[in-house]
């Protein structure tokens, strides 16, 4: 049977059913378009970001400690040298709390986790170094702790931030790629509305 065969009430009828069936189509296109984006810009607001966020805090805290560091060994009065120890230890905790965050964080990300893997390798020759250049300040050996500051503590550290900053440059990576998915789902959403008007 051919389309002119048909009465006119039938041919607008089916002519408006099939408009009504792109139109649905259109719309369940742009929900799952709109659903994928919406995904995707909480996955960057709630571990994305954050992931960055806390890596470069760690980073911040670690350059603080070896300032600390250089502080009591230039300082002559023990208690500032003490509070700059305390300072160290408060630190120190609080990197702690904060790669427990990040390694919940990176949990589902199999790259990223191999990337802390690194940066861990890193913190574990930085730290005992630190330790001990701050404790030889604090007991007044200032030659001993800048020998070992200049030796040892400053390349365990360049060390260190160069492994967080392979894995903060990882997720920023990530981040580009999430937003330009985000952007290229937007564009298609805009197309298919433009489309239609």
């Amino acid at each position: 049977m051919r389309m002119d065969d048909l009465r006119i009430s039938t041919r607008l009828v089916a002519g408006f059913a099939l408009l009504g069936a792109m139109i649905i189509a259109m719309v369940a296109v742009v929900l799952v378009k709109v659903s994928g984006m919406t995904a995707s810009a909480s996955d960057m607001a709630d571990v994305r970001i954050p992931r960055m966020l806390v890596g470069s805090a760690i980073k911040e805290d670690v350059q603080t400690i070896a300032s600390n560091v250089r502080n009591m060994i230039l300082m002559s009065d023990s208690m500032r040298i003490m509070a700059e120890g305390e300072q160290i230890k408060k630190l120190q905790t609080r990197i702690d709390g904060r790669y427990a965050e990040l390694e919940k964080l990176l949990a589902n990300d199999s790259a990223a986790v191999a990337a802390l893997q690194s940066v861990q390798t890193a913190r574990k020759v930085f730290e005992p170094v630190q330790r001990e250049a701050a404790e030889l300040a604090a007991g007044g050996q200032v030659f001993e702790a800048k020998a070992m500051l200049i030796d040892q503590m400053h390349p365990a550290q360049l060390q260190y931030f160069a492994a967080m900053d392979a894995l903060l440059q990882q997720q920023q990576q990530q981040l580009t790629q999430a937003t330009q998915t985000n952007e290229g789902a937007a564009n298609a959403v805009r197309g298919m509305l433009m489309a239609t008007t």
